[in-house]
């Protein structure tokens, strides 16, 4: 079942400032539903079909996670105001010294339904973490906090649309160099150093279907 709503989301990699980075995906409800239309029920997605945050986690974070999945259950959401002025929502998994961050525009219309989703009582979403290099996942699941929800909604800004894709492309440039340093985001545990970073960018919906990915991740 994961490997394919995983297959489904396409993603692409490349490596900077030694950070393994991968273009992330958000899946709504419906897009979940359609990758897993043909499974047996046994195999469905534990506790329903919610909107899924897809992103890879390179090879040292994800043995890590094999080994000990629970630290997944906490993680860190914060905000970065590119040059511009638009704003980008980051959240960040720790295990040991390693952290992946997924980073989403706050401005774009699908990130928008994803947090209005978020207001509804007891609703929670999904991070799908991928294995650098294969098509072997984990899941886990959470819920940002009221506060925090009202507080990015100040960030949103206004939306912006595919003719803007230059614009989007040198401003993501920025957000990747500045969010695959090390000390970009505090450990998240005491008296451990961040020493790996795994970073997910989410594109806006509209040239997420101007350029849908493949079906074949390599």
């Amino acid at each position: 079942m994961l490997k394919d709503i995983y297959a489904k989301a396409g993603l692409s990699r490349i490596v900077v400032n030694g950070a393994f980075v991968s273009e992330g995906r958000l899946m709504s409800p419906d897009e979940v539903s359609q990758a897993i239309a043909n499974r047996e029920p046994e195999d469905m997605v534990p506790d329903g079909v919610r909107w899924t945050l897809c992103g890879d986690m390179h090879e040292a974070m994800f043995q890590q996670v094999l080994l000990d999945p629970e630290p997944l259950n906490r993680w860190q959401v914060g905000v970065l105001k590119a040059p511009t002025g638009s704003s980008y929502l980051v959240l960040t998994h720790q295990v040991g010294g390693h952290q992946h961050r997924f980073i989403l525009p706050l401005w774009d219309s699908g990130v928008m339904r994803f947090m209005e989703s978020m207001e509804a009582d007891d609703s929670r979403n999904s991070f799908l973490f991928g294995r650098q290099g294969g098509i072997e996942a984990v899941v886990t699941a959470g819920r940002i906090d009221e506060e925090s929800l009202q507080s990015f909604k100040q960030h949103g800004g206004l939306p912006r649309d595919a003719h803007q894709e230059m614009t989007w492309q040198h401003e993501f440039t920025w957000i990747t160099f500045a969010l695959t340093v090390p000390e970009a985001v505090p450990s998240l545990v005491d008296g451990e150093v961040v020493r790996g970073v795994s970073v997910s960018l989410i594109a806006p919906s509209e040239l997420q279907q101007a350029h849908p990915a493949s079906p074949n991740r390599h």
